[in-house]
């Protein structure tokens, strides 16, 4: 199948991974075709955040590396890996094994860096997703994502909201979203909450809750 730009894998995991039933497995095999897979990469529903899980046309990768000595490899370049594949396939052969590792990035400690790069992952995608319309339906979802790493590194002293005042700016109308289930009841009242404070006034307030 020549026309498949990617192929999602099945995942076996460790068993010391705590995380195992967040991630369920597919029963059936199905194709994604151009909007529908970034639609679905990133809500992580059916194609999985991850790079690792997946092999790729080696044109997908043409000028396309890792960045060094970052903790979200994965985040950091999945905004641009979607805008070349236009065929993923999911398959119920074959398999990942994923292995936890003691001391490895996902395990080690928190600190700035490891913070401001979570933040930046879900900026990146945010900025991505802000661009293309046919990403209306999430816009919400992404945003609300984001402006929530933001107030955690600012209360913490690692960013300043100030540089990301076009960001603070753009929060998007819930009129885009579809379906009110889409947030939820959680997501349903962040919004809200976001909406009334205003992108600021939220960042204040988790601020004064956090004792900072």
């Amino acid at each position: 199948h020549p026309e498949v730009d990617c192929l999602q894998f099945p995942t076996v995991y460790d068993e010391k991974i705590k995380f195992t039933r967040k991630y369920k497995q597919h029963n059936k095999e199905r194709t994604f075709i151009g909007e529908e897979v970034f639609l679905n990469w990133w809500s992580g529903k059916e194609i999985n955040h991850f790079v690792w899980n997946k092999i790729y046309k080696r044109e997908m990768w043409k000028d396309l590396r890792f960045a060094i000595g970052t903790f979200i490899e994965d985040g950091m370049i999945v905004p641009y890996l979607v805008q070349r594949c236009q065929r993923l396939h999911i398959s119920l052969k074959g398999g990942y094994f994923y292995r936890y590792t003691e001391g490895s990035i996902l395990n080690s400690a928190w600190t700035e860096k490891k913070y401001k790069d979570f933040f930046m992952s879900k900026y990146l995608m945010w900025e991505r997703i802000n661009e293309l319309e046919y990403m209306n339906p999430v816009k919400i979802k992404s945003y609300l994502g984001t402006i929530r790493w933001l107030a955690i590194c600012s209360q913490r002293g690692f960013l300043n909201c100030s540089d990301y005042d076009s960001f603070l700016n753009s929060l998007p109308s819930i009129r885009l979203l579809p379906k009110s289930r889409e947030l939820g009841i959680v997501g349903w009242m962040f919004y809200l909450t976001v909406k009334t404070l205003g992108t600021r006034g939220f960042v204040r307030l988790y601020k004064r809750l956090k004792g900072s």
